[in-house]
């Protein structure tokens, strides 16, 4: 059996997410979709809109064969570190080809790209070094350094899943995947920012802002969002009264700015260059969105700033990570949690098994390292939105629940 991979976040999974599964077994002819996504806190420094159970649901029902979690260690990470883990993962589980959305569509684009980056690795790096030094986000002084250095590229980093599909063809090259074939399918109409839907495929960003703006029975999120998905956020609603956001942890970042010293801050991960003074300064906001309009400049921005405090009320210090951040592959995850899978992806499990070197976790005993306790760690946090009898019931779950079978 054929399997094409995909490296994904589904916060939630929407029309355009089905486009991409739909496309992505298209144009590689798989029999197979494998899915590894990001768990209850993602990569731009976020809480998942819902748990990675109901969001892993909505995806099977829509046509995923298997899903898997992404470990909190590379998905709440920095996007060199994210696109490694995603892809060593999807290798070690057998697929052949790689699909990702971007805003280019030309994976000749990215391999170009890539190719450019090894032989120009130092003016690069100086390059990106100058831009950083003066205050630019890291987005932008990557697009300023390749549109110097290599005009003829036609890439535009500073775009999101432009920069994200870089790096997934970097980590193929940099894991030297020989087996593995990159694609990328154009996003369709909508841009990874955009505020608010305009017809049937729409950012989740825009879903995200309609849905705590105007409500789960807003027009717009009919228009939007498969069946399937409408269904289960509905659920989750009636049983746990709320979809999440930063909001609903803003006191824990507070409590952590108020109760710690810079000097204490400063140990955790990510916590560089001072910011820990910064963001005490605005720590008494009236909400998160204000704290982080306040808090952010042109190097200190949103995402670096979510991603600090996500790491901060989950107490990651600097020391656990530092072997990951020197030496990535030597510390790739060698066991991932399994959230699901339907009768072909069993199948498909069941074909690699031998040949498969990478551990399946089904429950959280099995687990056989220390990487995946940040995922239950993290769990564990994104419930405590919740009244103290709900998350009792949703860290109960966590440990007991087996992979969802569609």
């Amino acid at each position: 059996m054929k399997a094409v991979g995909m490296i994904v976040e589904y916060n939630p999974f929407h029309n355009g997410h089905l486009y991409h599964l739909q496309k992505s077994k298209y144009i590689t002819g798989a029999d197979v979709t494998v899915a590894v996504m990001s768990g209850n806190f993602l990569q731009r420094g976020e809480p998942a809109l819902l748990p990675k159970w109901q969001r892993a649901e909505m995806a099977l029902r829509a046509g995923v064969d298997i899903i898997v979690e992404l470990p909190y260690a590379f998905a709440v990470a920095r996007a060199d570190l994210f696109a490694l883990g995603a892809v060593h993962i999807l290798s070690e589980l057998g697929v052949s080809d790689v699909c990702f959305g971007s805003e280019s569509g030309d994976i000749g684009a990215f391999q170009g790209a890539v190719s450019r980056m090894q032989r120009d690795k130092e003016r690069i790096d100086q390059w990106l070094k100058d831009e950083l030094s003066s205050g630019v986000s890291y987005p932008k002084a990557a697009a300023a350094a390749f549109q110097a250095i290599a005009p003829e590229l036609d890439l535009d980093v500073s775009q999101p899943n432009n920069s994200l599909g870089l790096h997934y063809v970097a980590a193929i090259k940099q894991l030297g995947i020989k087996a593995l074939t990159p694609h990328t399918i154009q996003r369709k109409q909508a841009q990874y920012h955009e505020p608010s839907p305009n017809g049937s495929i729409a950012s989740a960003t825009a879903i995200r802002n309609t849905f705590f703006s105007e409500g789960i029975h807003s027009s717009a999120l009919v228009e939007t969002l498969p069946a399937p998905t409408l269904d289960i956020m509905k659920h989750y609603l009636d049983e746990f009264g709320r979809l999440h956001q930063w909001e609903d942890y803003f006191a824990f970042v507070q409590l952590c700015l108020l109760s710690q010293s810079p000097r204490q801050l400063h140990q955790l991960y990510e916590m560089e260059e001072g910011v820990e003074h910064r963001l005490q300064k605005y720590a008494r906001a009236s909400s998160f969105n204000a704290f982080l309009s306040a808090a952010k400049t042109k190097r200190y921005t949103w995402t670096r700033l979510q991603r600090v405090c996500t790491h901060m009320i989950h107490s990651i210090p600097k020391l656990d990570y530092k072997p990951l951040s020197q030496r990535p592959l030597q510390h790739l995850p060698e066991e991932v949690r399994l959230l699901g899978f339907t009768k072909k992806g069993q199948a498909f499990l069941q074909e690699t098994k031998k040949s498969r070197s990478i551990h399946l976790v089904t429950q959280t005993k099995e687990r056989r390292g220390s990487m995946l306790s940040y995922d239950e760690r993290s769990a564990a946090i994104h419930a405590l939105a919740h009244p103290p009898a709900l998350r009792a019931r949703v860290w109960d779950d966590e440990k007991k629940r087996f992979p969802i079978q569609i």
